[in-house]
């Protein structure tokens, strides 16, 4: 996410499904939960319509933010978790030739073995396949890969730290744009695309 929110053309927004996702689990912990939930926009639904139309999401509101044109961006990036991504289809926020997805990957102990560092540190309470989100990541992948023009492009974690250079290009090539080196280096600390769980995690 902070290497397209260092392009000077791009827009980042961070997890805006989170609040959609908390209030179709009311059974997850999460200690900033109420915070989260006046906050973001829980209706998932109009969450991506805004995305569809090139927007960053509002709050609890309808509204959206000027924040993409105040920066002069052409392009929107939108990190999701493949596990909020509760009751909407995923095929809806890659319909059309401008919309792409890119699914970044992880080995799964890896995965497993920093969820559950964050677990003693009471950022979530359960370390659990759903909450690794697997299952729904491989489901994702296979909707959008049967969808005409949806074309997910698929990132190894593991290659994009030994080289990020090559990879960011390649990615970059594969969606049509051009390179940014400004996507390989930013400034240490919080970032303004951050949510507002990011010191928990």
């Amino acid at each position: 996410m902070y290497s397209w929110q260092s392009r000077p053309d791009c827009d980042a927004v961070d997890e805006p499904l989170y609040a959609h996702h908390l209030q179709k689990r009311p059974d997850l912990f999460r200690p900033y939960r109420d915070q989260l939930l006046q906050a973001q926009n829980p209706d998932g639904e109009i969450v991506l319509t805004q995305l569809r139309s090139g927007k960053r999401p509002g709050g609890t509101s309808n509204s959206n933010t000027d924040s993409d044109a105040e920066r002069g961006a052409g392009l929107l990036f939108a990190k999701h978790l493949a596990k909020q991504i509760v009751d909407l289809d995923v095929r809806q926020t890659a319909c059309g030739p401008t919309q792409r997805h890119i699914i970044l990957i992880r080995h799964p102990f890896k995965q497993l073995l920093s969820f559950a560092a964050k677990q003693k540190s009471a950022a979530h309470a359960e370390t659990s396949l759903d909450e690794l989100a697997l299952p729904q990541l491989l489901d994702i992948f296979g909707r959008l890969s049967s969808t005409e023009d949806a074309n997910p492009v698929v990132v190894d974690y593991d290659d994009l730290l030994a080289n990020p250079q090559g990879i960011l290009t390649s990615l970059c090539r594969q969606l049509g744009v051009p390179f940014e080196p400004a996507m390989l280096k930013w400034e240490p600390g919080p970032k303004s695309c951050d949510g507002l769980w990011a010191k928990h995690w």
